[in-house]
């Protein structure tokens, strides 16, 4: 996430074969997608990335099932450069989920923001601290004792594509308890001043909750790497998040989304699918992808 100036010239700019695309209204799924017997929906919509703004949008969940889960963002378009990623994906209340991807690549793309929402009762908890100029910074949020971690979301403050998700992921708390309670989250500030990290936790009142994760991946320097989770049978996707690790501002969150599987749906809502990039930290990282399923 340094100056885009200092990007190493043996890098390729590739023209997208999308193309730029027009700045336009969002397309929006005809009815929210839904998982049979799961009591979870899974709408969203689709926004252009124009290049070099960054775009913003968010999901609000519908009536019948009026609170957020959790949520995801998906980029599209030309990675050959590292330039994409996500400048927060998290809750906007407790009722929408809002998302922002940075396009500093040679052409335009597009960002997808699902929200995942649900009947019940939650919460979500959120707090906050500054990250210096050209730094990283990480903060934890914890669930309510009683509740269980459905999902969770980071923003990195400035509006800025030198501000970028570094992680954001379930993290298992100090309680007596092995099963995550609670988000971790961490973002880049390239900016000369103080921006805000803003981490978030979506906590459910009841409920019975898987949290698989992948294997832990490698990630070469100046290279992109995925990993992709899925839930146990008879379970469906409510959260999710992805980690890298390294603390300097060249690691950064490509995207962070559910997917569907192998059933005979086309619902996203069987796993969890994170993309990294490793932008020049001068060394290996590596990655991890994290689901929240519901029985």
């Amino acid at each position: 996430m340094r100056s885009r100036q200092g990007r190493n010239a043996r890098r390729i700019r590739t023209t997208l074969l999308i193309g730029m695309i027009a700045m336009m209204s969002a397309t929006v799924s005809a009815t929210p997608a839904s998982a049979a017997g799961s009591g979870l929906v899974y709408p969203s919509k689709a926004f252009p990335a124009p290049r070099p703004d960054v775009t913003h949008g968010d999901v609000t969940c519908p009536d019948g099932h009026p609170n957020v889960t959790g949520g995801g963002i998906e980029i599209t378009g030309d990675e050959s450069t590292l330039d994409l990623e996500a400048g927060e994906t998290r809750p906007l209340g407790p009722h929408k989920w809002t998302a922002g991807a940075n396009n500093s690549s040679a052409g335009g793309a597009s960002m997808k923001v699902t929200a995942i929402c649900s009947k019940g009762t939650f919460s979500v908890i959120q707090d906050n601290r500054g990250i210096d100029a050209n730094s990283q910074a990480a903060l934890d949020v914890y669930c309510p004792a009683g509740t269980k971690l459905t999902g969770g979301g980071v923003e990195v403050g400035g509006d800025s594509h030198k501000n970028e998700v570094a992680t954001s992921e379930p993290l298992d708390g100090p309680d007596a308890g092995t099963l995550p309670d609670g988000w971790f989250g961490s973002g880049n500030n390239g900016l000369d001043h103080t921006v805000a990290l803003l981490v978030f936790a979506v906590c459910a009142s009841d409920g019975s909750f898987k949290y698989p994760h992948s294997i832990r991946r490698a990630v070469d320097d100046n290279t992109q790497v995925s990993a992709v989770v899925f839930c146990p049978a008879g379970t469906h996707v409510t959260g999710g998040g992805v980690e890298i690790t390294g603390t300097d501002d060249g690691v950064e969150v490509a995207d962070s989304f559910p997917v569907d599987g192998g059933d005979t749906g086309r619902v996203p809502d069987n796993g969890w699918r994170g993309t990294v990039n490793n932008d020049n930290t001068g060394g290996t990282r590596n990655m991890q992808t994290f689901a929240i399923c519901r029985e």
